[in-house]
């Protein structure tokens, strides 16, 4: 057989494999026992497996080697030691490093993607490799491993094969080096030269003193933590950020701030001095800038006022200061370009992340929007409005006019920037702030479909081409704008007969393509159930318009017309005793000599309950007594039917049932269900019988893999909804998110099982007319009303998860109309928060995330009634501001980038304070959060 795969074929003959290359040259010839690309991601529960299309394991009488497809070499040549391998990145033609060893040792040998082995028997709990990319892929990469022995450490280039000096400890960041020794540290560029040395600052002197003894690798790593912050960056960065802890027992001039921050070329060594409250990094056309915030108050954070503002390039020069009266806030997000308004004396003007100033600050209004970019609509474009008296003018994200004129109002919709002026007439532009068409009025987003439903092209008729249509009227014109052109719709295009055509259910139009009514009268639209089956421009055609009254008709029968007769019918033999009926077949015979309480379907039947006695029982689809009538309920599904208080499920077709269980679980698309029975949980197969015994449920938790097993049976109500609220995809600690996952499933399953569900159903054929009055849609129900209780997961990572409980009464009432209807009500809501340790979950309050020292509680209460005074949630004259706050502190929930404070139940009301605001307050650094 011949397996085609993105590089070439694994093709195998007479048990043996060999792959040749996407021209059928042959790269190994067919003498292995086995070949297989090498995994760089392996598959996991939520998590896609990614192969290299690059190194190839192969096998030969039990030994192993690595094989280069692009270097067209052997990295490796078969060997019976373990292979491991890295990998730079997830991309499927990344670079790796190879290890190779055995059990029964420590020592590995390291190896490279040429083969060359960079270091020989190394301890493998001795040394960290770091792998950095220096293309997006990793193709080529920056390859360095850090060796520890006793007392010193050292660095070797896997690609080179240069070793550093020693040193007591060093640090990998971003391809970079840092060293510390007693008194100095340091910096190693990316060939391992020494660059600079440096004195330790007296703030940190203390804390360097403090893991003496410990494991270098831990110890270089929290030595870092202390001169540095933290960030990651995919490629080498030579700009490093820099910061110094402050004695906060002490004034200081940085407004009671714990840290400040500069900046470090790890490549020059050239220093900005540690002054500032913040540093933020931002990428522009392809370099990286540094913009440092000296803040003027002690709230930290992107839109509020600062004392300045300093702006460096990637060689640390300063290309701008930034003064006292500007206001930023962020106009793009996290990987887009970085662009910010700016406020000066209340004008607004829009800056770039080189410090220029793109926008002039001239404008009393500004903001953005998105359109889909012309040529490529699976792109969007980000357009910037600003506003100065009745001149509104459209910008591009580097600064560029794309129209500019007297409009009163600016949308957009997919790849149509909508300018509508004083008239109430629209302007249409593309993306490029090309004039479409002017002077429109009425708009219709559809699909121009031919019979197969798709929208299609207009040069070429039969060819079919996928893609938006927008409608547009000009007076009584109508256009079509496709593939970023418009077309005016005439007599060319429309092939009608007809006089007038319903256009799109939107405008009536004549065979010229003529606008003659938007609202045309007695023209009714088609169902959308309709239009997805006969997919059409024109829903309804007219000969004439105003449609002529016809005077209404009497309903003739044809004269050949019988009516089917029954199958059975029902009858009362006495009309004063409501619930006696009698069963008849069509030729008037009496089925069964006993009275029923109610009658069924006399025409098309497929089998029902049916009421004797106080007892119930269940016909098939002949009316023959399936069940007698000897149960408590029975639930015509499946059926259930309940019984000295055990559940059982009945398989009419394969004439199966069930054991006995105090309830069962309901699902009416497949017959995959759990089971429970004396406070245990089990799991039903479509054979009715366990597919997992009766456990305890905790036990059940901890053994199976619920998600996995119902994902391969198919189970309907979890196959599809891993992404909604109740559910959680396992990231982080695994064993917690399963458990919790688990615990979600089965919680599901228990409130929508027979102990729960109301049981609601309607015997009575609710078409008969002669129904006695209290027959009258008749509902038998097993509970009259329920409490159910519903878990949301909140916010979640591998250090904290919240969620949130609602209680909702369920009931089911009558309406005036005589018909039912569920009353879902919500009662309570309860707010979980807990914090992640090892494998299991331990509840927190706010004191469990915040700090409680006076100063923190008193900056928190002040952020609190700054929320509630916008609301004004206590009026202006509160009493007991200070209770109110506590109670507030007591019902929180974390999201997930922020706190969320809930007052009361149903008609309360909500306040969120965003983790910057709090970042000071904090007991962990907020990107645990």
């Amino acid at each position: 057989w011949l397996h085609p795969t993105s590089t070439g074929y694994i093709v195998e003959k007479e048990d043996k494999i060999g792959f040749l290359d996407l021209n059928h040259n042959e790269v190994l010839p067919t003498e292995f026992d086995q070949l297989s690309f090498c995994v760089i991601v392996h598959q996991g529960e939520g998590i896609q497996a990614v192969f290299s299309n690059r190194f190839l394991k192969v096998t030969q009488n039990k030994e192993n080697g690595i094989f280069d497809l692009i270097q067209n070499k052997w990295i490796i040549p078969f060997t019976s030691k373990l292979i491991k391998n890295e990998f730079v990145t997830f991309c499927p033609n990344t670079d790796a490093v190879f290890y190779l060893g055995n059990s029964e040792s420590n020592e590995v040998d390291v190896i490279n993607s040429s083969g060359t082995q960079a270091l020989t028997n190394i301890d493998r709990n001795s040394f960290r490799t770091q792998l950095t990319p220096i293309d997006s892929c990793g193709f080529e990469s920056l390859q360095m491993t850090y060796l520890a022995n006793d007392s010193k450490m050292r660095v070797t280039n896997l690609k080179t094969g240069k070793t550093s000096d020693e040193y007591p400890e060093i640090h990998a960041v971003g391809g970079y080096s840092i060293f510390f020794e007693k008194k100095k540290w340091g910096i190693l560029d990316t060939n391992l030269n020494e660059v600079k040395r440096f004195s330790y600052p007296k703030s940190a002197k203390d804390e360097m003193g403090k893991w003496e003894g410990k494991e270098l690798h831990r110890v270089a790593r929290w030595r870092f933590l202390v001169l540095f912050s933290e960030y990651h960056s995919e490629q080498p960065d030579k700009i490093l950020i820099t910061r110094e802890s402050l004695d906060q027992s002490k004034d200081n001039d940085y407004l009671g701030m714990s840290e400040i921050y500069g900046l470090l070329d790890a490549q020059t060594g050239k220093q900005i001095k540690q002054d500032y409250h913040w540093i933020s990094k931002v990428n522009h056309g392809g370099e990286s800038f540094y913009w440092a915030y000296k803040s003027k108050s002690h709230y930290s954070g992107e839109t509020q006022k600062y004392a300045y503002i300093d702006v460096f390039d990637s060689d640390l020069t300063l290309l701008k200061r930034l003064g006292k009266e500007t206001l930023l806030e962020p106009l793009s997000k996290r990987g887009e370009t970085s662009i910010w308004t700016i406020e000066i004396n209340e004008k607004y003007g829009v800056i770039n992340p080189k410090g220029e100033i793109i926008i002039p600050v001239e404008y009393s209004e500004l903001y953005s929007l998105k359109v889909q970019t012309k040529g490529n609509l699976a792109k969007d474009k980000k357009i910037l409005i600003a506003k100065k008296d009745k001149q509104t003018t459209v910008f591009d994200t580097n600064g560029n006019v794309l129209f500019s004129k007297n409009y009163v109002a600016i949308t957009t919709n997919q790849a149509l920037i909508y300018a509508e002026n004083e008239k109430g007439l629209t302007d249409l532009y593309n993306s490029e702030g090309e004039l479409l068409i002017g002077g429109t009025r009425y708009f219709k987003g559809a699909l121009r479909t031919d019979g197969f439903g798709k929208c299609i092209g207009m040069e070429d008729w039969p060819k079919i081409m996928p893609g938006y249509c927008t409608f547009i009227t000009q007076s009584d014109k109508l256009y079509m704008f496709l593939n970023d052109s418009i077309q005016l719709l005439d007599e060319d295009f429309f092939e009608f007969k007809q006089k007038f055509c319903f256009f799109h259910e939107w405008a009536l139009i004549d065979q010229k393509g003529r606008i003659v009514t938007m609202d045309p009268k007695g023209v009714s639209k088609m169902s959308d159930t309709y239009r997805r089956g006969h997919p059409n421009e024109c829903s309804t055609f007219l000969e004439e318009y105003p449609i002529p009254k016809k005077e209404s008709a009497s309903k003739i029968v044809p004269k050949d017309y019988t009516i089917r007769p029954k199958r059975f019918v029902w009858k009362q033999h006495d009309t004063k005793k409501p619930k006696e009926w009698f069963l008849y077949n069509r030729d008037g015979q009496l089925l069964y000599p006993e009275s029923f309480e109610y009658p069924l379907k006399e025409r098309i039947f497929s089998g029902g309950v049916f009421k004797q006695n106080d007892k119930y029982g269940y016909f098939d689809a002949q009316y023959n007594k399936h069940l007698p009538a000897e149960y408590d309920y029975i639930y015509p599904y499946y059926p259930l039917t309940l019984k000295d208080g055990l559940w059982k499920i009945h398989d009419i077709t394969a004439g199966k049932i069930s054991n006995g269980y105090e309830q069962v679980s309901l699902n009416k698309i497949n017959k995959l269900r759990f089971v429970f029975h004396k406070g245990k949980i089990g799991l039903l197969n479509d054979s009715l019988e366990l597919e997992i015994k009766l456990t305890d449920s905790v036990e059940f938790i901890k053994k199976y893999d619920l998600v996995k097993l119902l994902k391969l049976h198919g189970h309907q109500n979890y196959k599809f909804s891993h992404q909604k609220d109740n559910i959680i995809y396992f990231t982080g600690p695994k064993d917690v998110y399963r458990k919790i996952n688990n615990l979600h499933i089965i919680e599901e399953a228990f409130l929508s099982s027979t102990a729960n569900d109301l049981l609601k159903f309607s015997p009575v054929d609710r078409f008969r007319t002669d129904l006695p009055y209290g027959l009258t849609n008749l509902v038998v129900h097993h509970k009259p009303n329920t409490l159910r209780k519903e878990r949301r997961p909140n916010f979640f990572n591998q250090f904290f998860y919240s969620e949130m409980t609602l209680s909702r009464t369920e009931s089911w009432s009558r309406s005036r109309w005589d018909d039912t209807y569920n009353d879902d009500r919500l009662k309570f809501r309860e707010l979980f928060n807990y914090k992640i340790v090892g494998n299991n979950l331990v509840p927190i309050g706010l004191e469990g995330i915040l700090k409680t020292d006076s100063n923190s509680v008193s900056k928190l209460h002040k952020l609190m009634i700054r929320e509630l005074n916008k609301i004004q949630a206590f009026g202006d004259n509160c009493t007991d501001i200070e209770d109110k706050l506590e109670q507030l502190k007591n019902n929180f929930i974390i999201n997930k980038n922020k706190i969320t404070f809930h007052w009361g139940q149903m008609g309360g009301f909500k306040i969120e304070l965003l983790f910057n605001e709090l970042e000071d307050l904090f007991l962990y650094p907020t990107t645990m959060l």
